[in-house]
């Protein structure tokens, strides 16, 4: 699943890991692929795994795009998600949206999403509450920078430098009277300014 447009652009691809679909994000630019970023899925024996546990996937095409649904249950948790991209003004690319929720009959502990970051030479850095910048420099091109966005009041940014993993982790807190938990995340690439 990829957006459109012949600048460097991002491309979602699901991938097999062990009993769930894990992700990979990609940056595509004339016929390069670079892998930056997948997700960590943790195992079955995982309660709690570090990203939502997605066992089942289906694509659809609506009227704004392709979309990806997933549901995944661990412990005695339900995990629901969509992908979806969304064009942005003229000089930006399609933003990767992303939406998750977690009900689950018992108190959450680490509900979030964990990425490892794959290219070592992408580096990582925490600019604000709201956003997270990865840069990589393509071939022949000038560096590429990719926006990872989350509403401050609804989740924050953890990063191990040490593991290269950056998580998105809800404020949200269970009650038995409110047993899910939301979250949601946007990804794209954003112009770099040249001085």
């Amino acid at each position: 699943m990829t957006n459109e447009h012949s600048e460097p652009r991002l491309e979602l691809t699901f991938i097999q890991l062990g009993d769930r679909q894990g992700h990979r994000i990609s940056l595509v630019h004339h016929g390069e692929c670079i892998p930056v970023l997948e997700s960590v899925e943790g195992t079955a024996a995982d309660p709690w795994p570090p990203s939502p546990p997605l066992q089942q996937i289906h694509e659809q095409t609506l009227a704004a795009g392709p979309v990806v649904w997933g549901l995944g249950a661990a412990g005695n948790g339900h995990w629901s998600a969509s992908f979806s991209w969304q064009k942005t003004d003229e000089s930006l690319s399609s933003r990767l949206c992303v939406e998750l929720a977690l009900r689950s009959s018992d108190s959450i502990n680490n509900a979030g999403s964990t990425y490892h970051l794959l290219a070592p030479q992408t580096t990582l850095e925490i600019v604000s509450p709201t956003e997270c910048l990865l840069t990589r420099k393509l071939s022949g091109h000038v560096p590429t920078r990719i926006s990872i966005t989350i509403d401050p009041a609804q989740a924050e940014f953890n990063w191990n430098r040490e593991q290269r993993e950056i998580s998105l982790r809800p404020f949200a807190v269970w009650t038995a009277k409110s047993p899910t938990v939301t979250w949601n995340y946007s990804i794209q690439i954003c112009p770099i300014s040249i001085k």
